[in-house]
């Protein structure tokens, strides 16, 4: 299968990454090592997240998982205002459940070997 785009690592930078490109349409493919999605904030237990500022880069995908988290009943507030204090266990299937609405494909328990790369030009 052909990808536009491959992230190698699904910790929550790589769901990220995969995320917004799928979500704009960019043929994706998600690679991860581990059985499960989320990295340190999932396996790690790395919570909570750090406060955003209304003009970081990553506002939308914050603004998705929130949405997508809150049907799960997987987020919380914390005393200080920062809402982005999360249930690790159901944060495991918020991210599943963010890329497969997508449609980024996901690779589990894999490693790349070697990647055909084939450059064409966009204009």
């Amino acid at each position: 299968m052909n990808y536009e785009l491959i992230v190698f690592g699904g910790g929550t930078a790589g769901v990220a990454a995969a995320y917004i490109a799928s979500k704009y349409n960019i043929k994706t493919l998600l690679i991860e090592q581990s059985d499960v999605l989320g990295g340190a904030i999932t396996r790690g237990l790395v919570i909570p997240s750090m406060k955003l500022e209304s003009k970081s880069i990553n506002t939308e995908f914050i603004n998705d998982l929130k949405m997508f988290s809150d049907k799960y009943s997987a987020r919380h507030t914390y005393s200080d205002g920062n809402e982005l204090w999360f249930n690790h266990e159901l944060l495991k299937i918020v991210f599943d459940e963010m890329l497969q609405s997508v449609n980024c494909h996901v690779l589990f328990s894999s490693e790349p070997i070697s990647v055909n790369y084939s450059a064409t030009e966009h204009k």
